[in-house]
């Protein structure tokens, strides 16, 4: 008698385990983007190098003056 009543609860707790975890019956809809990119235009980097080059000549003339006069 006790054992029948094991089983029966293990089979409704088999069942209830089941339909926790079941697929859902209707597709899942994915969330639609509605924000567009938004397109950058293509900014000039010429400053950043011409800020090296500034940095390398700077660089150099106070090499050309600590160690060479």
């Amino acid at each position: 008698m006790a054992i029948d009543q094991t089983q029966q609860s293990v089979q409704q707790s088999s069942q209830t385990s089941n339909q926790q975890f079941a697929p859902p019956t209707q597709p899942v809809q994915q969330p639609v983007n509605q924000m567009q990119p938004v397109e950058e235009e293509k900014k000039s980097r010429l400053w950043i190098w011409l800020l090296i080059l500034f940095g390398l000549i700077v660089i150099g003339i106070g090499s050309y003056f600590l160690f060479f006069t």
